[in-house]
C-alpha cells in the first residue's frame, strides 16, 4: 500500500489571492496491491508506461546506456505519480487484474490542462506545459483546458514470449488546432483521437527479440524493433530500427527516439556494452537517424543526423574510479 499528498508551489507565483491557494499544484494517490493478489489499482494521479514507449512513454527510453545494458520487456503498467511534474500523468483511477498467464488493466483519466486560445475564438493553439503561473498571461490560461482518457490493457505472457494489446481514446472539451509552420504539419488536432498497438517480447538462449508496432485512429503508424544479443555475463550487443509515419500522432509516447515526438523519424541504433578486462567496463552505441519531412531544428526534409558515443569506466577498488 502507498499513498501521498504533494503540494508545492513555484517563485513568483500568487499566495491566496486570485484565486490561488498557499500552492498552486496539487497532487494525491493511493495505492494498492497486495501480496499474492491477483489484482491492483491506484486513485489519483498515476503514470502509465511500459512496452516500447510508442503509446505510453517509459522514462528510461531517454537513455541509450540504459538500453544498452538492460535488455528487459515491461508490459504497460500503471504506477504513482511520484515526481512533481505537473503535466506528464493521468488523474482518476486504474485498476489490473491477473489470471494465470492472462493479464488486463483499464484506466480513466480526467484532467484539466493549461492552454492558449486563440484570440478570436474558443480554439487552441498550443498546449502549455511550463508548469508556471506567475504572469497575467499564464495565470489566465491555468487550467482552461479539460482532457478525459480512457484505455485498455491486455496480455498473455508466458516463460520465454508475450503478446499484449493497449489501446487508448481521448478527448478535448475545446478543439485543438496549432497555427500550422512546415514542421507541424502532422501535429494532433481536433477534438478527439486514439491509437493502439501490439507489442511482443520473445527469449531464447542467447537471443531477444523485443518490439511494438502502433496505428492512431487515423491509421498512420509506427514501428520499433529491437534483437539483443547475450553471448555471457560479460557482453551484450543490440540492435534497434524504427519507423514512424510523419502523421502518427502519439499524445503519450516517448520511445528511444531522437525527436521530440513518436513521429517523423527512421532509425537505427547498434549498442554494446562489455566487461571482459578486469575492473573495467565498456559501453558504445551509433545511432543513425532521419527525418524525412521537416522538425524545428531541420526545415529542410530528408535531415540525416548521428549520434556516437563511447564511455570506458575502470574502477580498480572501492575507493577509486575513474570515467573516460
Amino acid at each position: 500500500v502507498a499513498y501521498g499528498l504533494k503540494m508545492e508551489k513555484d517563485a513568483g507565483e500568487p499566495v491566496c489571492k486570485q484565486g490561488f491557494y498557499p500552492y498552486d499544484y496539487l497532487s494525491g494517490y493511493f495505492y494498492l496491491h497486495p501480496k499474492e493478489r491477483r489484482w491492483s489499482f491506484v486513485v489519483g494521479d498515476y503514470q502509465l508506461r511500459g512496452a516500447r514507449g510508442l503509446l505510453f512513454g517509459k522514462q528510461l527510453y531517454a537513455s541509450r546506456e540504459y538500453s544498452a545494458r538492460n535488455t528487459r520487456f515491461t508490459p504497460v503498467e500503471f504506477r504513482p505519480h511520484l515526481g512533481m511534474d505537473e503535466n506528464y500523468f493521468f488523474r482518476g483511477a486504474a485498476a489490473g487484474y491477473r489470471f494465470g498467464q492472462w493479464e488486463a488493466m483499464a484506466f480513466v483519466s480526467c484532467r484539466s490542462l493549461d492552454a492558449r486560445y486563440d484570440n478570436q475564438s474558443d480554439t487552441v493553439r498550443s498546449l502549455l506545459t511550463g508548469g508556471l503561473h506567475r504572469t497575467y498571461n499564464e495565470i489566465q490560461r491555468r487550467h482552461n483546458l479539460e482532457n478525459q482518457t480512457v484505455g485498455a490493457h491486455v496480455g498473455h505472457c508466458q516463460a520465454a514470449w508475450g503478446i499484449y494489446a493497449d489501446a487508448y481514446w481521448t478527448h478535448f472539451n475545446h478543439c485543438v488546432y496549432p497555427e500550422v509552420f512546415p514542421y507541424n504539419e502532422s501535429y494532433f488536432r481536433g477534438r478527439a483521437g486514439g491509437a493502439a498497438s501490439l507489442s511482443h517480447f520473445w527469449k531464447g538462449r542467447a537471443w531477444i527479440w523485443q518490439g511494438e508496432v502502433a496505428a492512431d485512429n487515423h491509421w498512420h503508424w509506427a514501428l520499433e524493433q529491437s534483437l539483443a544479443w547475450k553471448g555471457n555475463e560479460n557482453f551484450k550487443g543490440q540492435a534497434q530500427y524504427r519507423h514512424f509515419s510523419s502523421r502518427f500522432t502519439s499524445l503519450y509516447g516517448a520511445a528511444l527516439q531522437q525527436g521530440s515526438r513518436v513521429a517523423n523519424e527512421q532509425g537505427l541504433l547498434l549498442s554494446a556494452s562489455s566487461s571482459l578486462f578486469r575492473h573495467s567496463e565498456w559501453l558504445g552505441y551509433v545511432d543513425l537517424f532521419r527525418f524525412p519531412h521537416p522538425t524545428f531544428v531541420s526545415v529542410q526534409p530528408g535531415a540525416l543526423g548521428a549520434e556516437v558515443s563511447l564511455q570506458c569506466r575502470y574502477t580498480p577498488n572501492m575507493k577509486q574510479g575513474w570515467l573516460l
